[in-house]
């Protein structure tokens, strides 16, 4: 986790906000489903939702701290 932290604190200074997540987030979906086809089962798409999930939380959670310390 402490590289995905850092990759989060980083992501706060390119000036990427909590709410682009989303968008990102559906991209990379969208972009599997085409890539793996008949491969992207349901069990595939759950998996990558909560790993991106994951992910992205740990990302947002560090954003916001660097962004409250730097305040």
């Amino acid at each position: 986790m402490p590289a995905v932290q850092a990759l989060g604190g980083r992501h706060a200074g390119y000036g990427v906000t909590p709410e682009m997540f989303g968008t990102v987030g559906q991209a990379l979906i969208d972009t599997l489903e085409v890539g793996l086809g008949d491969a992207f089962t349901p069990e595939c798409r759950e998996a990558w939702v909560e790993a991106f999930g994951i992910l992205s939380s740990v990302m947002i959670a560090s954003m916001e701290q660097q962004t409250a310390v730097a305040a």
